[in-house]
């Protein structure tokens, strides 16, 4: 070499560098033939393999595989120097079966422009008969000149059937902080040396293979596979499931561990519903001098999933059953009205009246419970909603739930609302000395059940229903009618008049049960019940009466029923007013205009209501018509 003093070496161009094991220069003949003869069988079986190769079709060119050094990092053109690469097949012997050795040369050929092939041993190109042989390549590097031997050097090519790769099943590692679900937490696990020694290095080859070995010969893959046959194939490589690395064992800077670090485990549904998530990581090592072999193996965490439950107790006085438990969807909690001393809701704070409750009154634990998510564990939050499912079979297909289940609509008229743990009934804010009015969806919930559900989530945004049960609105207020006992008189000049001012006696359907009105006005005006429940006077609706009388042809007769006809038919001949007026009836005054006396009693019958600001109806259900009598006047 007439340019350096350099002395040339034959190289491994898969080697990064000078230092890399000994592959970087592959191996001496020696280290491969371990035999004492050429004649011997080799115990070196499995060893010393630079490529491995699918029998049918795949050839090399083995001048891919070589160039030259000087062992200090420097590469040479061997032709610029007057050098060239030879390649022979070499006596190999390997233990076919228990009865005799096989030359692992007569399996392969090379042609002159150095390319291997497979055949068998008859001499047939690339048959079966070649699969996991392994002829041992002799590659000698020779001056052109003088064919003189500059360097000599030996590896071996192995025939498959397809990519070698052994899987050695599950490595157990053991996780820190612990095997717990939670969220925003990583998770490491450690494979330790005992496992490592016992899965991997007990395994590997056919008999073993000691550590320094092992990772001289193989690589750890820097990616990671979500399955098995990814991991064979090398792809496609994933993200989602961390990283796996080796990592000196404790105390040791030559025995090595594998680490698994994953973080952030995404929960689904299934898995909180099992109890369990279960994440598996592949990984491999590949052979340094060929990626065409490798050894899989994977990692198994496994997470117990604490799971969201009820561990609040009931108040029984808040409820109308003895049976409280989550399983009774059925058990009513009762709302009544703010009590007017109250000094959240009461009269010392509000104007009138509001159907308001705090749900959490209910429940009891032995820590307390100031706040919603106090009723259940393992949860990150938890809330009340009007339950949609049940909503429309107890109330009708016109109502419906919206705002994630906070507000309670009849068509597009806000009924209710969930604040928290506080449910009322939907009404325009109230303020101090002005009355708000409820909206009538609203007020046609007094006396309904409306269905409510306790939901909990946790930090994996996992929702479930914990507790059911409804919420019963009471109406504030009953109305009782006494029978009117005087009757008009025809006949009389200016009409017939009678006092209906005392008839109606409005009292509270819960707690002392105060009268409010009676004997036509404010029962007690120190209360302030009227001004509170926005109670305004009797209406007698003249409007919708009904009377007895039915026209008949030309003729008017008397039915027995005193819906038989409306009363208004009769007014070209018959007067029915209200004094004042229809609304705070004071008196009532029959007229008979008709130029005929009567002969025989009627009857008028008068839808009767009061005004209040939750039942704007508020009627006697045993008497919601109030039957006049009009009896014929005295003639001579």
């Amino acid at each position: 070499m007439a340019e350096t003093s350099a002395i040339p070496f034959i190289h491994n161009k898969e080697a990064a560098t000078e230092k890399d094991a000994d592959f970087a220069h592959f191996w001496n003949y020696s280290t491969i033939h371990d035999a004492a003869n050429a004649t011997d069988v080799c115990t070196t079986e499995g060893q010393f393999i630079l490529k491995h190769l699918a029998y049918t079709d795949n050839t090399l060119n083995l001048n891919s595989l070589v160039e030259v050094c000087d062992k200090e990092g420097n590469k040479y053109n061997a032709a610029d120097y007057g050098l060239a690469f030879e390649f022979n097949l070499i006596d190999y012997l390997l233990k076919d079966n228990a009865e005799q050795s096989t030359n692992q040369k007569e399996f392969a050929t090379i042609s002159e422009e150095g390319v291997i092939s497979s055949r068998s041993r008859n001499g047939e190109a690339l048959n079966r008969d070649a699969i996991g042989r392994e002829p041992l390549v002799q590659v000698i590097l020779r001056n052109t000149a003088n064919k003189e031997v500059v360097d000599v050097r030996y590896f071996k090519i192995a025939w498959t059937s397809e990519r070698v790769n052994k899987d050695l099943g599950e490595l157990i590692a053991t996780f820190t902080p612990n095997n717990k679900f939670a969220c925003n937490t990583s998770y490491v696990g450690i494979v330790g040396t005992a496992e490592m020694n016992d899965k991997i290095y007990t395994v590997a080859k056919q008999n073993g293979i000691s550590k320094e070995e092992f990772h001289e010969l193989y690589k750890l893959d820097g990616n990671v596979y979500a399955s098995l046959d990814a991991a064979k194939a090398g792809t496609p490589a994933v993200t989602t499931l961390g990283t796996i690395q080796e990592v000196p064992a404790a105390g040791s800077v030559t025995t090595f561990n594998l680490q698994w670090d994953i973080a952030n485990i995404q929960l689904t549904k299934e898995e909180y519903d099992a109890g369990k998530a279960v994440r598996t990581v592949y990984g491999r090592y590949i052979r340094k001098s060929d990626d065409a072999e490798t050894y899989t193996f994977k990692i198994v965490l496994t997470l117990t999933v604490d799971k969201m439950a009820f561990v609040a107790g009931y108040i029984q006085t808040y409820w109308n059953t003895a049976d409280l438990t989550t399983s009774n969807i059925n058990k009513a909690f009762q709302v009544n009205p703010a009590l007017t001393d109250d000094a959240v809701y009461g009269i010392s704070k509000f104007y009138d009246c509001q159907l308001i409750a705090d749900m959490l009154k209910g429940y009891n634990k032995n820590s307390g419970i100031t706040e919603v998510v106090d009723l259940v564990s393992n949860a990150d939050d938890a809330e009340f909603q009007f339950d949609e499912a049940r909503v429309k079979v107890l109330l009708g297909n016109e109502w419906s739930v919206r705002l994630n289940g906070t507000i309670l609509y009849k068509n597009n008229v806000k009924a209710a609302e969930i604040n928290g743990s506080i449910i009322r009934l939907y009404e325009e804010t109230p303020s101090v000395g002005a009355h708000s009015f409820a909206t009538s969806a609203a007020q046609e919930l007094l006396g309904k059940n409306v269905p409510v559900k306790l939901v909990a989530t946790n930090c994996a945004n996992i929702t479930v229903e914990l507790d059911h049960f409804l919420v019963n609105f009471i109406n504030p207020l009953a109305m009782t009618l006494d029978e009117v006992k005087e009757s008009f008189k025809d006949l009389l000049t200016g009409g017939s008049t009678i006092s209906v001012e005392k008839i109606a006696t409005i009292t509270e359907t819960f707690g002392l049960k105060r009268t409010v009105w009676a004997d036509g006005k404010e029962f007690e005006p120190a209360n302030k019940l009227v001004q509170w429940y926005n109670v305004g006077g009797v209406t007698w609706d003249l409007t919708n009466a009904t009377t007895n009388l039915k026209k008949q042809g030309e003729s008017i007769v008397i039915s027995p029923d005193v819906k038989a006809s409306k009363w208004s038919d009769f007014k070209d001949k018959y007067v029915l007013e209200a004094t004042p007026s229809e609304a705070g009836a004071k008196s009532l005054t029959f007229k008979n205009n008709s130029g005929a006396h009567i002969q025989q009693a009627f009857q008028i019958a008068v839808p009767v209501y009061v005004n209040t600001k939750w039942s704007p109806t508020l009627a006697d259900p045993e008497m919601t018509i109030v039957v006049l009598t009009v009896n014929s006047g005295e003639t001579k």
